[in-house]
């Protein structure tokens, strides 16, 4: 058992360097470029957005954002390059979310975060593995924390802060970018780890893991995106569309492409 793959199961969470980071940088420029077409100013950075941008123009800033990240299919290109990487953790069969969430978090802005939480007590199944990506560099003040061990707790150790604060509508575009329309922030606990990223690395966590953060202290805006995978085997059911909460088929197993095929055949007689 590799590293990572004991600290997944012994702390709830990794750092992963990603073998192909082409396909990261290319992402990252892109999104730039789209960032400079709307202010039209060639100096904005991914990192340095808030210093362009308006408070009531950045919900519009994320959505227009989210739906060309979406349109390119940026994730499952990444995902892919790296599904050496993932396959160790969930192994070949592989369904991803089909539409990941973009994050941005400026400096010293609450409303960009949704707190500390876990991604089961928003329905998640523990059969899932959730990946959180930075398109920059994160110091300890811009970063996410993980609560060591956390995933391995039952919901009744924690307490819930300030349900309902900070709601989404259900269905908004809002929802549809990461941000629930039933809010569960957990309170903050000193046990909570910074884990710190450079450009080119990544956090594996089960959903169950209490992670997240209440503000960016950072001086920089931290854009990121997370996503989810589940082995097509998985003992759950999972929806199969187009919706952050809809699922798509990446990578299959020579095992199962023959079976498919097998009865796919034999079904047709």
């Amino acid at each position: 058992m590799k590293k990572w793959q004991k600290e997944y199961s012994t702390k709830g969470y990794t750092r992963i360097n990603l073998d192909q980071v082409d396909s990261l940088r290319n992402t990252k420029e892109r999104l730039q470029r789209e960032l400079q077409k709307f202010c039209s100013n060639k100096k904005v950075r991914i990192d340095n957005l808030h210093l362009y941008f308006l408070d009531q123009d950045i919900e519009e800033v994320c959505w227009k954002l989210c739906q060309f990240f979406w349109k390119m299919k940026f994730c499952k290109k990444i995902i892919k390059d790296n599904i050496d990487i993932f396959e160790k953790f969930i192994g070949p069969d592989i369904y991803y979310q089909t539409q990941p969430f973009l994050r941005i978090s400026r400096p010293n802005n609450k409303s960009d975060n949704i707190g500390f939480h876990r991604d089961t007590m928003y329905g998640q199944s523990p059969y899932e593995v959730s990946v959180h990506v930075p398109l920059s560099s994160l110091d300890k003040n811009s970063c996410l924390k993980f609560l060591p061990g956390s995933h391995l707790l039952s919901d009744s150790h924690f307490e819930v802060a300030e349900k309902g604060s900070n709601a989404s509508k259900k269905g908004s575009r809002k929802h549809e970018m990461g941000f629930p329309y039933d809010p569960k922030v957990i309170k903050e606990t000193p046990d909570l780890q910074p884990v710190p990223l450079k450009f080119g690395q990544a956090v594996v966590f089960p959903p169950s893991t209490l992670h997240g953060q209440k503000i960016n202290t950072g001086s920089k805006t931290r854009m990121s995106f997370d996503f989810r995978i589940i082995s097509k085997y998985a003992p759950v059911k999972f929806r199969q569309d187009i919706t952050s909460r809809g699922y798509s088929l990446l990578s299959k197993s020579a095992i199962t492409e023959v079976a498919d095929n097998f009865l796919k055949i034999n079904q047709q007689q």
